[in-house]
C-alpha cells in the first residue's frame, strides 16, 4: 500500500514543484517510533492546478535532518525526491535535478530529508 501512496503523491502533486513548507511538527518517539508532521502548500495538478494546504504524516522514522535557518520555516521547494527503496521511504524535500540527464536524485547536503516506514497525507484547505 506504501508504493500506491507514494504514487498518488507524487502524480496529484508533482514532486511538490514550486510548494512551500508552511510547518513542521516532530513527535517524540512512542511505541510506535516518531513521527513528523509537514505542512506544505502546493499545487493539486489533478484539480485544475488549485491550490492546497495539506499535511504529509511519516510514520516510523529511521533518519531525519532538518536544518532551519532564522525564525522562518516557509522553504519554497524546487522538486522534491520521493523513492520507496527496499523497507524504507525516502522524502528529500531539496533533492537535487540533473538538467544533462534529465534526473532528479537525493541531495547528500539536503536541509531537509526524512527516512521512513509509512507515510500518508490529509488535504486541510482548498484554495478556490
Amino acid at each position: 500500500i506504501k508504493i500506491e501512496m507514494i504514487q498518488e503523491i507524487i502524480k496529484k502533486y508533482d514532486y511538490f514543484s514550486d510548494a512551500q513548507i508552511k510547518n513542521v511538527c516532530y513527535t517524540y518517539p512512542t511505541s510506535q517510533g516518531a513521527n513528523v508532521v509537514v505542512q506544505i502548500e502546493c499545487c493539486n495538478t489533478q484539480n485544475d492546478y488549485a491550490w492546497e494546504l495539506i499535511n504529509v504524516v511519516f510514520n516510523d522514522i529511521t533518519f531525519i535532518r532538518f536544518i532551519g535557518y532564522g525564525d522562518s520555516i516557509g522553504s519554497v521547494i524546487d522538486m522534491a525526491f520521493i523513492k520507496n527503496e527496499e523497507d524504507e521511504i525516502v522524502f528529500d524535500f531539496f533533492g537535487l535535478f540533473d538538467a544533462d540527464n534529465q534526473t532528479l536524485g537525493e541531495n547528500p547536503e539536503s536541509d531537509f530529508i526524512i527516512r521512513c516506514k509509512k507515510v500518508d497525507y490529509q488535504v486541510i484547505e482548498v484554495y478556490k
